[in-house]
C-alpha cells in the first residue's frame, strides 16, 4: 500500500490518476488488457504473483509504458520487487535463533516467482543453519486465509514431527 500510495502521489503532481485493479493470481482476470485495447490508460503497473511470455509479448504489442509489481520476469521491460528470497531467509533465521528447528512453510505456488524466491530463502535459512530441509514441512498454497487453513490443516494430519514455528509465503 505504500508503495501504492507513492505512485498516486508522483501521478497527481503531473496530472495523471491512478485506478487500481488486482490481476491476482489466478490466469482468469485479465481486465487490464480491455482497458489497454480500448486507449483509456496511459500506462499501467501490473501487481501480479505469475504472468507468462505470451503476456509480457502482448504488453509490448500495446507500445504503453508498463512495470509489473512483485513479479520479477526475465523478458519484462520493467518490474520491480522485494527481495523476497533474503526477507524469507531473514525471517526463518530469526525464528532459528529464537530456537525453533521444526518449521513448518506454508509456500506460495511453487511455479510463481515469488513463490519460489520465498521458498529458496526459508531453505537456505534452514541450511546455513546446519537444520536439514523436511519437505514434510513444506505445503504449497495459494496466498490466501482458506488455503492457509487447509495447509495447517495437512500439516498437522500429515506430521509425525511436530513442528514449533510457521513461516508463510
Amino acid at each position: 500500500s505504500q508503495m501504492i500510495k507513492g505512485v498516486e502521489e508522483v501521478l497527481d503532481q503531473h496530472g495523471y490518476h491512478l485506478i487500481v485493479t488486482s490481476a491476482g493470481e489466478y490466469r482468469s482476470n485479465k481486465s487490464y488488457f480491455n482497458l489497454i485495447n480500448e486507449g483509456r490508460v496511459d500506462g499501467i503497473i501490473i501487481a501480479i504473483t505469475n504472468i507468462d511470455d505470451q503476456d509480457i509479448k502482448r504488453l509490448d504489442a500495446f507500445d504503453i509504458p508498463y512495470v509489473l509489481m512483485n513479479s520479477l520476469h526475465n523478458k519484462a521491460k520493467y518490474c520491480v520487487g522485494s527481495d523476497d528470497e533474503s526477507a524469507a531467509k531473514s525471517a526463518v533465521s530469526y525464528l532459528i535463533e529464537n530456537g525453533h528447528r521444526q518449521i513448518a512453510h506454508l509456500a506460495g505456488k511453487f511455479y510463481s516467482d515469488i513463490g519460489f524466491r520465498r521458498l529458496s530463502g526459508y531453505k537456505n535459512a534452514l541450511i546455513e543453519h546446519g537444520i536439514p530441509v523436511n519437505e514434510s514441512l513444506i505445503v504449497e498454497t495459494d496466498f490466501t486465509e482458506d488455503s492457509a487453513y487447509e495447509g495447517i490443516e495437512k500439516l498437522l494430519e500429515h506430521n509425525e514431527n511436530p513442528f514449533t514455528a510457521v513461516f508463510t509465503a
